[in-house]
């Protein structure tokens, strides 16, 4: 995968650069390590990664070797900011979801510990209305045990029954690991069209850990 660069940042509709290039977006709960896991995809270090919820404040815009864009969008339910931000955010969001005619697919990150909670379920609710395609990546499974790690992706599966254009194939991944980093970027290359030999060479695809659930962030 090219390396990213930061081209454009937007707090309102107005602010998006022009549509050229295909793009992915990932989005999620603030803390599903959504900007750890692009930098990994990415082997990059560009997108802010921090604890604190609600960094990302904008739709941030990285182009990749002029082959497509890589948008990172604001965490979603963060409870402390203010709620004019929050309002903010919501609108900023749904816009680009339903105007964006370069968006080829939207990637909803779900931390493997929690599975799909109320808020993501919303989210999806409303990105479903908007006839847009999304798939879910679940975040961190590094932390869960992998019997755990099966009932939970089961569960996850089931609840994308009721949502017409979700994808009905989960991704997998770990930021620390790099678990499933490899499936995500062929996921993202066959959606651009781009060939698949832009993948870097790689030995064998790590596996999830097995140790027990941690409380790393």
């Amino acid at each position: 995968m090219p390396v990213l660069q930061f081209f454009a940042g937007a707090k309102d509709p107005a602010s998006f650069p022009p549509e050229s290039l295909p793009e992915v977006a990932f989005v999620g709960r603030s803390n599903v390590g959504k900007s750890s896991l692009i930098n990994v995809l990415t082997n990059s270090t560009i997108v802010r990664v921090s604890n604190k919820p609600g960094l990302t404040r904008q739709i941030n815009f990285f182009t990749a070797s002029d082959d497509f864009h890589v948008v990172d969008m604001p965490g979603y339910g963060f409870a402390y900011a203010k709620e004019e931000m929050r309002e903010s955010w919501k609108s900023l969001i749904e816009t680009y979801i339903e105007k964006r005619r370069t968006l080829k697919r939207l990637y909803i990150m779900v931390d493997a510990r929690h599975g799909v909670k109320y808020i993501d379920k919303q989210f999806m609710e409303m990105v479903d209305s908007k006839n847009v395609k999304f798939q879910v990546v679940m975040t961190k499974c590094d932390l869960v045990p992998r019997p755990v790690l099966a009932r939970r992706y089961c569960v996850v599966l089931k609840d994308l029954a009721e949502y017409r254009h979700s994808i009905k194939s989960i991704l997998m991944a770990s930021a620390h690991t790099k678990a499933g980093i490899n499936n995500m970027r062929k996921s993202i290359l066959h959606v651009i069209g781009a060939p698949i030999k832009l993948l870097p060479p790689s030995g064998k695809s790590k596996e999830p850990s097995k140790k027990k659930e941690s409380k790393r962030k």
